[in-house]
């Protein structure tokens, strides 16, 4: 699987995950990608899924890992795009009510730059 990176500005990073996350060597591209950027000074991701057709729990797991990761360090993830089964999916897992999801780029940015303006305060 691919993952790929757009700077959006100097605090905002969008990954682009191409293939199903579904597999060991799926998550590791994913996570070695949001980690890189965590190292690189990034704090706030978008994270657009409409290239993932399917996931496994342990992709979950791994995206739950992640979020997790940032939040600790300060910062916010958010979700666009989810494909059908991909959205079933994690609304299966009760995750909608712990990740923010969102049906645009638009949307993920103003919640991302609500929790970037408080970080700023």
């Amino acid at each position: 699987m691919l993952v790929a990176r757009e700077y959006i500005s100097e605090n905002i990073m969008r990954c682009t995950p191409d293939g199903d996350i579904r597999t060991h060597d799926a998550d590791k591209e994913l996570r070695k990608v949001l980690e890189a950027g965590i190292s690189e000074g990034y704090k706030y991701y978008v994270v657009d899924m409409s290239k993932v057709m399917r996931i496994s729990d342990h992709g979950l797991g791994t995206i739950l890992s992640l979020y997790s990761k940032v939040k600790h360090d300060g910062g916010e993830m958010a979700f666009v795009d989810l494909r059908k089964g991909v959205q079933s999916f994690v609304e299966f897992a009760g995750l909608t009510k712990v990740l923010p999801i969102y049906a645009s780029d638009l949307e993920a940015l103003a919640f991302l730059q609500t929790h970037l303006g408080q970080a700023e305060d």
